[in-house]
Formats: structure tokens, sequence, C-alpha cells
């Protein structure tokens, strides 16, 4: 007899211990799903955050294709300016460098990164609009502002960055004969410009370049302003999904 009590209390105690197992099982599997769910909502906020959805923002749609047509004609307008540089203006004597050396390394500066931002740019990137942006701010400096400034007789560089490295000591002697590395000094205004002239047609080009590239920062400084816009929004109803979520789990 006593043996038979021993039996049932043994298979209670481990009917007990598989009943505490699967409660276990069960709440693991609960906390499963709940996380689950978390990451499925996270991976929706991360959604937004790489694409903002120019679906979302008609304004930002509009304003990413407009800034594609605009970098479409000032890339243009913009290769213009550097043949009359190169052709004309005679500027790679001055570095030291062939034409074809100079338009090879204006191509590297201009034909990869600024399309590639247009690219990022369409696909929702803010990266995309940052990089047109600083395109837009070199073409209309050094495709516009710096030759007026030639035409009124002042051929120095934009003195920003050479203020800049001589407060901290550095000074800049002669940029010539370095390749790429003179052509990149020479766009940062490290160099001083030889006295010259520009033709009229290069001017005209030049103004169209001033008239193109600032359209271009104002629009990639406006959607750069609706994509941080659409973020915010994004992100707060992302958030206020999981805690909706979180307190009805």
């Amino acid at each position: 007899m006593s043996r038979v009590v021993y039996r049932i209390s043994r298979i209670s105690h481990l009917a007990s211990r598989i009943s505490h197992l699967a409660s276990r099982i069960s709440h693991l599997a609960s906390r499963i799903s709940h996380y689950r769910t978390i990451a499925r909502l996270h991976y929706r906020t991360n959604d937004y955050v790489i694409i903002p959805a120019m679906s979302l923002n008609p304004r930002l749609a509009f304003l990413v294709s407009r800034i594609t047509l605009l970098f479409g004609i000032s890339f243009l307008f913009l290769w213009l300016h550097i043949l009359d540089d190169a052709i004309i203006t005679n500027e790679p004597a001055w570095y030291g460098i062939s034409i074809a050396e100079f338009l090879l390394y204006c191509a590297f500066v201009y034909a990869v990164v600024p399309p590639l931002g247009v690219w990022l740019a369409r696909r929702g990137s803010a990266l995309g609009l940052v990089i047109v942006l600083l395109y837009a701010f070199q073409a209309l400096y050094g495709g516009g502002i710096n030759h007026i400034r030639h035409i009124f007789g002042d051929f120095r560089g934009s003195q920003f960055l050479p203020v800049v490295l001589n407060a901290v000591g550095v000074q800049v002697g002669d940029i010539r004969g370095h390749g790429f590395a003179t052509v990149l000094m020479g766009m940062a205004g490290l160099g001083i410009t030889p006295p010259h002239e520009h033709i009229l047609a290069s001017t005209i080009v030049t103004f169209i370049n001033i008239a193109l590239n600032a359209a271009l920062l104002l629009f990639c400084g406006w959607a750069l302003y609706l994509w941080f816009q659409a973020q915010r929004a994004a992100l707060n109803s992302a958030q206020s999904e999981r805690a909706k979520h979180i307190i009805a789990g």
C-alpha cells in the first residue's frame, strides 16, 4: 500500500513539474511574441528613418524632382564653365598640368559624388540632399561668384581657408606641381590666380550658374527641412503605436 501511495506521490510531483515547465514555456513564448512585435514596430520606424516616404510628403517629392532637374541643368552649365577655364582661360597651365589632367581631376570631383548624392536624395536620403547642397555651394562659388570677382580685378582665392590655416600656424606657399592636390587646393581658394580676362559667353554662363545654384541651394535647404519634419512625425507615430501595443499587451 505504501508503495502505491509513494508512486502516486511521485506521479503527482512529476505532473506538477510538467505543469510548471509548461507554464514557463508559455510565459517564454509570450515574451518572444512581445519582443517580436516590438521588433516589427522598430523595423517600421527604421523604414521611416531610411526612406521618409516621398509618398507621405508630396511637397518633399515635388522638391526632390525639381532638385534633380536643377542639378542636371547646373551640371551642364558647370561643365561649360570648366571647359572655358581649361581651353579659353588656360587654367591648367597655372597649376602646371595638362588640359586632359585638369578635366580628369574635375571629373573626379564633380562627376562621381554629386550624381551619387542625387541618386540618394531620390531614394529619400538626407545624406544625398546634403551632398547636393555642398555641390551647389561649391558650384555657386567656383562657377559663379569667383568669376565675378575676377571681372572686378580680385584674383585672390576665397581667403576663408587660408585665414583659418594661418590662424593655426599653417602657411600655404606655391600650390603648383601637385597634380590632383593642386586642383583641390585651387578649388579651396588656397592659390592666387594670375590676372586674366574672360570672354562674354563665359560671363553669361557664370550668371546662369549663379541663378541655377542659388535656386538649388534654396531647394535643398527646404527639402532637408521637410525631410526632418517627416522624420519627426513618422517617429512620433511609430512610438505612439508601440506604446499602445505595450499597454494593450
